[in-house]
């Protein structure tokens, strides 16, 4: 079976074939029942992640339901938010990020800031400077 996670803006992440919903929940260390709770539409997300089932037909959406929290930000340097060295998506600042993620905004500092390799199974980088325009291409809707 195919099985597609996603972060909680709903970017994908990365794709897994399993025997069954507990081998990857091992191979993730998540909490046993956490990802079949998601496939049966018990709860929203396990550990901060979505996961969908992919038929055979189809091919993983990039992206899904925004299930994330919002809150006020901070005027702080935008982040980019990676996976596994693959550019997911920019915030508006750190606290952003951390709201939207359901982590700690230290964690994402400390990675910006070269003193930690991840927060919350994530990359971090303070953004450079962006344009208008790819800012716009490449933000997260703040407003939900």
């Amino acid at each position: 079976m195919k099985i597609a996670m996603y972060d909680l803006q709903g970017f994908f992440l990365e794709e897994f074939e399993v025997e069954n919903v507990y081998q990857l929940e091992q191979q993730l260390n998540h909490r046993q029942g956490g990802i079949q709770g998601v496939l049966n539409g018990k709860s929203l997300s396990s550990e901060n992640r979505q996961f969908y089932m992919v038929t055979e037909y189809d091919e993983p959406l990039t992206k899904v339901g925004d299930v994330s929290r919002n809150g006020k930000g901070h005027s702080y340097r935008p982040v980019h938010k990676y996976y596994k060295g693959r550019y997911i998506c920019t915030y508006y600042n750190g606290n952003q990020a951390a709201l939207l993620n359901n982590i700690d905004e230290s964690g994402i500092s400390r990675c910006c800031n070269g003193k930690a390799n991840s927060s919350g199974g994530f990359t971090w980088e303070f953004a450079n400077r962006l344009t208008i325009t790819e800012f716009e291409t490449t933000q997260v809707n703040y407003n939900g």
